[in-house]
């Protein structure tokens, strides 16, 4: 079987799965591999699958890995926190906030000043962060500066931003 990968020309052969052995002939099956599998080596494919952009079109579930996978699930509610935690990250203006306060603290009206927003806006903006434990706020005198919460929000923007870098 023939397939291109950049400019280069590679070849490998199928072997047909149990399931498929009626599909199964001398022929190389034309084939393009979706964009994740660069190095198609260690991949387990039946002749008599069709893959599409998401997956297979046919379906065999491998038990012992779904078990492995079922055990290694932590409990619902730290997903549901995750969720929160990225979809508050997921607003742009949140966002540049959080990047902001990365640089230094900030108060209310700087915040509003740099991000375009409305004092009120950027006050209901921090609420949500600070409900979230990605900020914190420190009054002083009539003024209340905010910072980073901790270092695991920095690592987690950076790791967010380079993997929206990366190619």
């Amino acid at each position: 079987m023939h397939y291109k990968r950049g400019t280069a020309l590679f070849s490998t052969r199928l072997a047909p799965c149990p399931q498929h052995l009626h599909h199964h002939t001398d022929k190389p099956v034309a084939f393009a591999p979706p964009a994740p599998y660069n190095n198609l080596s260690n991949v387990n494919i039946c002749a008599g699958a069709k893959l599409t952009q998401d997956g297979c079109q046919i379906k065999r579930v491998d038990e012992a890995k779904v078990q492995k996978a079922r055990n290694a699930l932590l409990p619902d509610d730290l997903y549901a926190e995750l969720a929160e935690t990225f979809r508050a990250m997921a607003d742009s203006n949140r966002a540049k906030m959080v990047y902001s306060l990365l640089q230094q603290e900030l108060c209310v009206c700087d915040l509003a000043t740099v991000v375009g927003l409305s004092d009120s806006a950027v006050s209901q903006h921090l609420r949500v962060l600070r409900t979230l434990r990605l900020v914190r706020s420190r009054k002083e005198g009539k003024m209340v500066y905010y910072s980073i919460a901790d270092n695991h929000v920095s690592d987690l923007l950076a790791v967010c931003l380079e993997h929206l870098r990366h190619e």
